[in-house]
């Protein structure tokens, strides 16, 4: 991996995330009902400050896999 060991990655300790945060950092929005409202509302409401990092137009890049799961998303 070409000038890797030029680049400095530096970490900045805090507190840890709560759980429903780790959720949200995960769950597609389609899963916002695991979530509780508040919680779902931040990921499906189109008014949301934070709605920018749940988009709902990419594709799923299947370069040499065999199913959709297996592949990865990639925004347009």
């Amino acid at each position: 991996m070409k000038g890797l060991s030029q680049v400095s990655v530096k970490f900045q300790k805090g507190q840890p995330f709560k759980p429903f945060d780790q959720l949200m950092s995960v769950l597609p929005p389609r899963s916002a009902h695991a979530l509780p409202k508040l919680y779902a509302k931040l990921i499906t409401d189109a008014n949301s400050q934070i709605i920018d990092f749940y988009p709902t137009d990419f594709e799923i890049d299947t370069d040499g896999k065999r199913h959709a799961w297996q592949g990865f998303y990639r925004r347009h």
